[in-house]
């Protein structure tokens, strides 16, 4: 009888499948396959924590709760710096989504319970946030303090406007974004173009590192003019809305445009990026490459790409992981 705790395949390519199939889902298929020996635990374990997500502030579950549980746990849990070296992306919604008169459930979040959370994991490479880490009260900023320390290279910000991002920007968080996604939340009868404001552009050009900018609004020309002559060193311009799903823009040449306007939501698509799948900055650059070798004409701006997910890998680990554990579950 094989012994499960023995690889079959050399160490690197093992690893690397096991490490694939977990981040297709960290929840179930990570924890599956770290039972069939240690080693595969040691390599899964950490993909567990990789991504967290906190979709409401009125229950404590996930990931975030886990980690909330080892934080209380003291010597007997992970240390903080766990989280630091694993936590790479982070979902959040602080805020109360209740209807009905609903109160918040007794296991609801408390703002220094998530800080401390926050506070662990300062390694984030990729943050996707709604509403605004700003509290009413600002003697209880605690989430606003927790990220101070954070310095993600990706933000993806479906906030409660983006025409005061003026006032974010000068927050530490920003400080190393080299990806921003904007998005804003004012209606077809009232639209707000953003940065028809010299404030907001402002704010962008004293971001040193952004270098790829994607913004959700309906944009007219004349406001994509004024964006692409700010003084911003951007190397991609992402835009989503209905007036730019066109195949020109009129009077635009500029190849650092890319119009996408897909199916997939954004956050859909911010969570296959985590599990390791193309996302729309991918998309975008390789139309501009595509640009750029002549292969896409230079007036077309709209990308129709969409993803590949290869699992040949998953379905082939899938098949070694169930032997192995059958083979060790025999008496």
């Amino acid at each position: 009888m094989a012994n499960p705790d023995e690889p079959r395949l050399p160490p690197e390519l093992e690893r690397r499948i096991f490490e694939i199939a977990a981040v297709s889902d960290p929840e179930s298929i990570a924890r599956s396959v770290g039972l069939v020996a240690k080693r595969v635990w040691a390599w899964t374990e950490p993909i567990i924590y990789r991504t967290v997500v906190v979709s409401s502030m009125n229950e404590k579950t996930g990931v975030a709760a886990a980690i909330l549980r080892h934080l209380d746990s003291g010597a007997s849990g992970k240390p903080p710096s766990f989280f630091a070296q694993h936590v790479h992306n982070f979902s959040l919604v602080p805020s109360f989504w209740l209807f009905m008169g609903a109160r918040p459930s007794p296991n609801a979040w408390k703002p220094a319970e998530l800080a401390r959370v926050v506070r662990a994991c300062t390694g984030v490479k990729n943050f996707s946030f709604m509403g605004s880490f700003r509290p009413l009260s600002a003697k209880e900023n605690h989430l606003g303090d927790a990220l101070d320390a954070w310095r993600p290279r990706k933000i993806l910000m479906l906030a409660d406007g983006p025409a005061q991002f003026a006032e974010y920007a000068t927050d530490p968080v920003f400080r190393d974004v080299t990806h921003l996604l904007l998005t804003t939340m004012s209606s077809a009868s009232d639209p707000d173009y953003v940065f028809d404001r010299a404030d907001n552009l402002h704010a962008l050009a004293r971001l040193p590192k952004l270098r790829h900018l994607a913004v959700v609004v309906q944009m007219p020309t004349p406001v994509l003019v004024q964006l692409l002559s700010a003084p911003l060193q951007l190397e991609t311009l992402v835009l989503f809305g209905a007036e730019n799903c066109t195949t020109e823009l009129v009077g635009i040449e500029d190849d650092r445009v890319v119009i996408l306007h897909e199916e997939e939501n954004i956050l859909a698509d911010w969570q296959e990026a985590v599990k390791g799948n193309p996302d729309l900055w991918d998309r975008a650059e390789e139309f501009i490459r595509g640009k750029r070798r002549g292969e896409i004409e230079s007036e077309r701006f709209v990308s129709t790409g969409g993803k590949q997910i290869d699992r040949s890998l998953i379905l082939l680990l899938l098949h070694h992981t169930g032997r192995a554990y059958h083979h060790r579950r025999q008496p």
